[in-house]
């Protein structure tokens, strides 16, 4: 009995030791050798309809096994089952590890399908029917997962094994403090009959040893843990990414603390393992992954250190403001001078009729081109300047040859020549896309803008005097009376005709029809809607006179191209033979086309081609941000590459640009065509803007080696926030 209280008074003073040593050394829950930390935010959840296969009463027998998808043909392996509770049904966990025979057709990720059976060979399930987005029956949740490791508890090094845990059975963007609890537990002989005495085959009843205590640490949520409960801190989840963790600790705080300082007045804060930063895009379109890589800093004098790369899930700034009142300068250039005397008629800018150029005044000569007018506007002194654009010449002509410019003797305009040439003006200034003028716009509305219309059949009475038709479009009126233009079909522009507001005039030739190029007001302008549809063309190569061999699509506003085979065989792909002109111009949307691509031999067949366009709706004034709404991303809106080179983003411009029909024209809106009627020169259009708001914020590490992501405010012009205490700024 004596030697038996001595050696349990030895354990305890040693025990008291130890914890005495450790306190001096660790805070309670500290790291003494720590287990590497995992955040799977991929894990592959199945919801289980248990109404229809119920699942087997052993439902570890599943685990390993592989279900196939009657339907979806889609297999996966069963990691985890999870049973029924609460509200949230029977639900295993899975990897999919073949889905190379899956009847979908969608660049979402390939699963199972919602209500289908999956069988193993032996036990059936039933997918939960039900799909919706905030009852999915299928998706991704979260798991935690920490390797073996040692930490400091109740004046023990406890040991810990290999442990995981669903944090979050269906979101993978969690919010949780993960951790251990500490689980103490006495076992006596009662629990253990290894504790008697005499171990042999007949344990000694009569002699029981001593009970003993036993320490676990058991991964759980912060939130699962009583107030009775011990717990020590692991790591913190933010938005789905490992936000910090519990580091091992320095030992021996006091002398650190004093040495620390005279690193920090000597030194300063600075890097000593640079760290990288990248954005990468997130599952979820409202974030972003920020992946900051590892690297060793000195904060304050103290070592602050990243072992591994970490991901921060960043907020992607999705605030909005409404502008009022915004206005684009619609500025374009791209004309001829003409003399009024020297025309015949107006052209017809509603459809933008193709015009011949003529190497001999008054539609004389031979045709060495074509070109369309889009508008006619006063110009310097009594002239007027016609805006060209799709300018095409014949091979061997140039511009600067073009004497007339129509489609007869009747029907035609001379541009006014310097020294014997034809110049065209602003050549450069021919983009009719007008810049918004803050970033990033979500839509417009409440839009006014003021465009140049072809009215023809305008009567006048013996006076000369007369009105123009009335308007029946939704909230248009007549606008700028003093800038109209009018002419006899057949006739040389008429100055001193007077036109009022309501349509009325004086001052024309007697008992005449005329043309008249008016302007309207349009206070309920629209967006013109954009459709993205699939579609296919079949044909043989054609040529451009200049050696370009291509493929015409006969579709504009080409999106992406998806395949490109023989049309006799599928299986033989010309992808590479080609590339993809999408229709785009800087003054209009032309017809796409497949071009050969230099030092390719042409298909001597049919191609097959398949590709996304985006279809245009028939009501609308022109094309803007929310011209996309529903149909795109909002970070793959397309770019237009300009004639110089630069790219515009779509998003960010009042996009005037007409569109072609399949068969090259503007005039047939059953075949495609779309004209939108264009403001004057250097005129305003305005609308109410709703834009997002950008923010500006600041990563930094504190002398505790965590990685804090500080974010300002949102606005048009973001601050940076102010960084804080005990911290660098990476």
């Amino acid at each position: 009995a004596l030697q038996a209280r001595e050696l349990t008074q030895m354990q305890t003073i040693l025990q008291e030791q130890v914890r005495r040593f450790g306190d001096n050394i660790f805070k309670e829950g500290s790291v003494v050798k720590p287990g590497s930390v995992a955040l799977n935010t991929k894990y592959e959840f199945v919801k289980l309809n248990t109404s229809s296969n119920a699942l087997p009463t052993d439902t570890s027998t599943l685990v390993g096994t592989s279900f196939t998808g009657q339907t979806s043909n889609v297999i996966a392996k069963v990691i985890e089952v999870v049973d029924a509770v609460g509200s949230d049904p029977a639900t295993i966990y899975v990897q999919y590890t073949n889905t190379l025979s899956s009847t979908a057709s969608t660049a979402a990720p390939i699963r199972f399908d919602a209500g289908e059976d999956i069988n193993n060979g032996s036990v059936t399930l039933t997918v939960q029917t039900t799909n919706t987005t905030s009852n999915p029956a299928l998706g991704t949740g979260s798991r935690f997962s920490v390797s073996t490791g040692i930490y400091y508890t109740k004046g023990f090094f406890v040991f810990t094994d290999n442990q995981s845990k669903i944090i979050s059975k269906y979101s993978d963007a969690p919010d949780a403090d993960i951790g251990f609890k500490v689980v103490e537990e006495v076992s006596s002989v009662a629990d253990d009959t290894s504790l008697y005495d005499n171990q042999g085959s007949t344990p000694n009843l009569a002699s029981p040893g001593a009970d003993r205590l036993k320490i676990r640490l058991v991964i759980a949520l912060r939130t699962d843990i009583a107030s009775d409960e011990n717990f020590i801190h692991l790591a913190t989840i933010k938005n789905g990414a490992i936000y910090s963790t519990n580091e091992p600790l320095d030992a021996y705080e006091v002398p650190n603390d004093v040495i620390a300082q005279r690193i920090f007045e000597n030194s300063g804060n600075y890097i000593v393992d640079p760290f990288t930063v990248k954005f990468d895009l997130d599952s979820d379109n409202t974030k972003l992954q920020l992946q900051v890589s590892e690297g060793v800093a000195v904060v304050e004098g103290y070592r602050a250190a990243r072992y591994f790369p970490t991901t921060l899930r960043i907020d992607r700034s999705t605030q909005t403001v409404t502008l009022e009142n915004q206005q684009s300068a619609a500025d374009f250039g791209n004309y001829v001078i003409v003399n009024p005397d020297n025309t015949k008629g107006l052209p017809n800018i509603n459809v933008f009729q193709k015009f011949n150029l003529r190497d001999a005044v008054d539609y004389g000569g031979s045709t060495i081109g074509t070109a369309r007018v889009r508008a006619v506007n006063e110009g310097t002194g009594t002239n007027y300047n016609y805006h060209l654009f799709d300018i095409q010449m014949n091979s061997g002509k140039a511009f600067r040859n073009v004497k007339s410019i129509g489609t007869s003797t009747s029907d035609y305009f001379n541009p006014t020549l310097e020294n014997g040439k034809a110049v065209l003006k602003e050549p450069l200034n021919n983009i009719m896309m007008f810049a918004i003028p803050e970033n990033r716009p979500k839509s417009i509305s409440d839009i006014t803008v003021d465009v140049q219309r072809r009215i023809s059949g305008v009567t006048s009475n013996g006076a000369g005097a007369g009105t123009v038709p009335a308007l029946s479009g939704a909230g248009e009126s007549f606008i700028n009376t003093g800038d109209w233009i009018a002419a006899k079909a057949d006739s040389a522009i008429v100055d001193g005709i007077v036109f009022a507001s309501d349509g009325t005039f004086t001052g024309g030739p007697a008992n005449a029809t005329l043309e008249v190029l008016a302007y309207v007001r349009k206070a309920s302008a629209t967006v013109r809607q954009k459709t993205l549809a699939d579609a296919s063309r079949v044909g043989g190569m054609e040529s451009d006179g200049s050696g370009t061999k291509f493929l015409s699509l006969r579709k504009a506003d080409i999106f992406s191209l998806t395949e490109v085979v023989n049309a006799a065989d599928s299986s033989e792909s010309y992808m590479n033979r080609f590339a993809l002109d999408d229709g785009q111009r800087d003054a209009f949307y032309d017809v796409g086309r497949l071009i050969l691509k230099p030092g390719n031999s042409a298909p001597s067949g049919s191609i097959t081609a398949k590709f996304k366009h985006f279809e245009h709706a028939t009501s609308g004034d022109f094309f803007a941000v929310n011209s996309y709404t529903g149909q795109v991303d909002y970070a793959k809106i397309p770019k237009h590459k300009l004639a110089n080179g630069s790219r515009i983003p779509l998003r960010e411009v009042l996009d005037f640009r007409s569109v072609k029909d399949s068969d090259g024209e503007f005039a047939n809106s059953t075949l495609g065509g779309r004209v939108h009627e264009l403001p004057q020169p250097n005129d305003l259009v305005q609308y109410d803007a709703i834009h997002y708001l950008p923010t500006a914020g600041k990563l930094v590490i504190n002398t505790e080696g965590n990685l804090v992501f500080e974010r300002g405010a949102a606005a048009l012009s973001p601050q940076l926030p102010i960084k804080p205490d005990q911290s660098l700024e990476l």
